[in-house]
């Protein structure tokens, strides 16, 4: 078998187009949901999954409303941006 071939199979069985493909989706050991990288070429690196959902802009962070961290969709996500002391002033649900 020729070296391009087998790089084709194997290829062809990577992530998504492999039959036991389950969303590569996984929860670190923080309980933050983290999924592959979405850009080509990063190199097999995961990204926190309320990042690439919420899209902050420089300076902002997300935070969970309900605080569970594995709860990433977009209406429980809220962009806010970064305090100089660290501190972040969120109003919680009474």
């Amino acid at each position: 078998m020729a070296a391009t071939t087998r790089r084709k199979q194997r290829a062809a069985k990577l992530g998504k187009k492999n039959p036991g493909w389950k969303t590569g989706r996984s929860i670190d050991s923080n309980g933050y949901a983290t999924v592959p990288a979405p850009r080509k070429g990063s190199g097999g690196k995961r990204q926190y999954e309320h990042i690439v959902k919420a899209r902050p802009k420089r300076g902002e962070v997300v935070h969970h409303k309900n605080r569970n961290r594995a709860d990433n969709r977009r209406d429980n996500l809220q962009r806010t941006r970064k305090h100089p002391g660290g501190k972040q002033r969120i109003k919680r649900p009474a």
